[in-house]
């Protein structure tokens, strides 16, 4: 929470933590204390970008077909151009900032029209190197347990610059 990402955003896309997951627990209500919009993925079919939708720490949230909790479809839709800032889930990522996610593609796809991105991590997801591929997405930086990490770059980026 003390980076300068996080500090200057007015909106903020998290995403609810699944219990092997970072939690973003304490991150919802941080942005909520502070006055924050907050704004939590909808998973749509497979090939599409995610749909986010504006929450409250009363928006009811239902149990999605991936297990994570959503909110509903009567939360107000929130447009990509809107997010000041991306919260990401994944699996692993590199010194470069190259994450892999779950295989959806669905992140990917989302950060090309959305604000900057942030993974959250536990510090034993870090791997040499993440394959990666042409519509890969980095993310600017991964927030761990043990502290921040700032992607290292050689202008390499499939996909757009961290």
């Amino acid at each position: 929470m003390a980076n300068d990402l996080w500090g200057r955003a007015q909106s903020v896309a998290l995403f609810h933590s699944m219990s092997d997951e970072v939690s973003t627990q304490m991150l919802l209500r941080s942005a909520w204390r502070m006055g924050r919009r907050v704004a939590l993925p909808v998973t749509p079919p497979l090939g599409e970008p995610l749909e986010f939708r504006w929450v409250t720490p009363s928006t009811p949230l239902v149990r999605a077909h991936y297990g994570a909790l959503e909110p509903g479809p009567t939360a107000a839709r929130a447009e990509h151009a809107d997010l000041d800032l991306v919260i990401v889930p994944g699996l692993g990522f590199d010194a470069r900032g190259a994450r892999l996610g779950y295989g959806g593609g669905y992140y990917d796809r989302t950060l090309r029209s959305a604000g900057p991105a942030i993974m959250l991590a536990f510090a034993c997801q870090r791997v040499a190197t993440v394959p990666e591929e042409e519509h890969d997405v980095r993310v600017r930086g991964v927030a761990t347990e043990t502290g921040w990490m700032s992607p290292v770059t050689n202008g390499d980026v499939p996909g757009g610059a961290p």
